[in-house]
C-alpha cells in the first residue's frame, strides 16, 4: 500500500481582511461535497465542518435537478482512510490519505489571469469548539 498525502488543487478564493488579498484555499471532500479548509477543523481523528451544509439526502429526477430531498447539517470524514485509485493500465490500487492539519495558503491579487502571489503563510486547521 502506497502513502499518499492528499494534495489538493487550490480552486477556492477567499478574502483576507484588511489587506485587499485573495488566499488561494484548498477543498476537502465529504462524500459528494467540496468545502474549503477555512470552513473545517478537527475533531478527534476527524475533520468536520465549522457551519451545517446543505446536502442533497435523497436523489431523484425532479423539475429542480436531481435532488428530491435536502438536509442541513455538519459534515464530517475521517483524517486518515484508504481508497483505491486508477494505476498502471488503468488497475485500481489502494492508497492511504492523510488531510494534513497545516495547508501552505498563497495570497495575493486577483487579476484577468487568477491571482498573482505575493507571500505565502501557513494555515493551521482550528480544533472544533
Amino acid at each position: 500500500m502506497k502513502a499518499l498525502l492528499i494534495s489538493l488543487s487550490l480552486i477556492s478564493f477567499a478574502s483576507v481582511a484588511n489587506a485587499g488579498l485573495v488566499g488561494d484555499f484548498p477543498k476537502v471532500q465529504f462524500g459528494s461535497t467540496f468545502v474549503s479548509v477555512e470552513d473545517i477543523c478537527v475533531n478527534g481523528e476527524n475533520v468536520q465542518t465549522l457551519n451545517e451544509v446543505t446536502v442533497c439526502a435523497e436523489r431523484a429526477h425532479t423539475r429542480n435537478g436531481y435532488c428530491a430531498k435536502e438536509v442541513t447539517k455538519i459534515l464530517s470524514t475521517p483524517r486518515h482512510f484508504t481508497t483505491e485509485i486508477p494505476g498502471v493500465h488503468n488497475r485500481m490500487q489502494t492508497v492511504e490519505v492523510t488531510i494534513p492539519l497545516v495547508f501552505n495558503i498563497g495570497y495575493g491579487y486577483e487579476g484577468k489571469n487568477g491571482i498573482r502571489v505575493v507571500k505565502h503563510e501557513n494555515y493551521t486547521l482550528p480544533v472544533c469548539e
